[in-house]
């Protein structure tokens, strides 16, 4: 009668692990708080930035600027066209890639499409670039920004381009930062191990609880 009883026990606490919701950290990359507009680029450039991870990261959302500006007789719009934002290693392999849509989701100016999650490892280089293809939308570059702690900034960078390209000239502009690309990113749970030797020692105090009822 144990066996069943801890057998029963044993598979409703794999199965509470399985069902435990994923973290629920959605941080901004900066380039978000980039102060005052300096320029904005010239169309065909794929144009970036290089950053260092400071911790594990998944990578969930890939985003552009989205440029606001005032049209007569027609008001205030932002982003005109799609563009495409790639993620690359610091060696210019594409880990990941999304279209970016007018009407994507909006957060600080920029707007965001879904990837499949991406795990970035800790302390390694990477480059997040997008492909301006036309002046009405363009880029911000300025000296202004801020940077989270999990993301070390380490400088703009463009590449004349007729599609997404892996951007390997330094920018020189303004700080020497371009902020055209971004993207979202949440910080990962407790390692699985840590999960379950928590499970095992919870299955130890079963054992131990029925094994005195019995």
């Amino acid at each position: 009668m144990k066996g069943v009883v801890l057998k029963m026990l044993y598979t409703v606490l794999i199965g509470t692990m399985a069902l435990r919701p994923p973290a629920a950290f959605a941080i901004p990359v900066s380039g978000i708080d980039v102060g005052p507009e300096s320029i904005f680029g010239n169309e065909s450039f794929s144009v970036g930035w290089a950053f260092r991870t400071n911790a594990d990261l998944f990578v969930s959302e890939l985003g552009y600027y989205n440029r606001t500006r005032v049209i007569p007789d027609v008001g205030t719009v932002g982003m005109g066209f799609s563009h495409e934002v790639g993620l690359f290693s610091a060696t210019g392999l594409l880990l990941a890639s999304a279209t970016v849509n007018p009407s994507d989701l909006l957060i600080d100016d920029f707007r965001y499409a879904a990837i499949l999650q991406l795990a970035l490892s800790a302390n390694t280089h990477y480059v997040i670039a997008g492909y301006n293809f036309i002046d009405t939308d363009g880029y911000i570059a300025t000296s202004v920004f801020t940077s989270p702690a999990e993301v070390s900034y380490l400088g703009g960078l463009l590449l004349e381009s007729a599609g997404l390209a892996f951007p390997t000239i330094t920018a020189s502009v303004p700080g020497g930062s371009i902020f055209g690309p971004n993207f979202r990113y949440s910080i990962p749970e407790p390692s699985t191990m840590i999960l379950l030797g928590g499970a095992m020692l919870s299955l130890g105090f079963i054992r131990h609880v029925v094994g005195k009822s019995g």
